[in-house]
């Protein structure tokens, strides 16, 4: 791992909440590096751990990660409206709130992960430690049918 990647996912460790968040997001970085993607040191938290898990990225394509401690896709919360955590619209939804929320440091990349989200561009992911599984949650997600990423 390289030192810019190794500080990043230290930092994301170091804002963990508690243990098993932790765990989650090293499980959910070992997961992307393995189909390519580096972590991206940034954080789009507002109002205390409120925002997105994680970002990835592979060259100048996005992904966002929903790293989870737990062994199913039903961890997976449906908040307010319908947003369910790894959905297109779940991810614009935490990208605005960051932007009216957050403390400014990361506007510039969250506007550009905006742009991606808005033109199909922002793949998103959900990484299982307790279930060993990574999935990729497609655009009208929690609608079709997701598969575990083989390897």
């Amino acid at each position: 791992m390289q030192t810019g990647a190794r500080q990043a996912l230290l930092n994301q460790v170091s804002t963990a909440s508690s243990l098993s968040e932790a765990k989650g997001g090293v499980y959910a970085t070992r997961e992307m590096r393995s189909l390519g993607y580096e972590l991206e040191d940034v954080s789009l938290h507002y109002r205390g751990n409120q925002g997105l898990d994680l970002v990835f990225s592979q060259g100048d394509q996005f992904a966002v990660v929903e790293a989870k401690h737990s062994q199913y896709l039903s961890s997976l919360k449906t908040y307010a409206g319908g947003l369910r955590q790894g959905s297109l619209d779940y991810n614009v939804s935490r990208l605005e709130r960051y932007l009216q929320y957050g403390d400014g440091t990361n506007d510039v990349f969250a506007n550009r992960l905006l742009d991606n989200a808005y033109a199909g561009q922002l793949e998103s992911f959900t990484s299982l430690y307790r279930g060993r599984s990574t999935y990729e949650l497609p655009i009208g997600w929690p609608a079709p049918s997701v598969t575990p990423i083989k390897r």
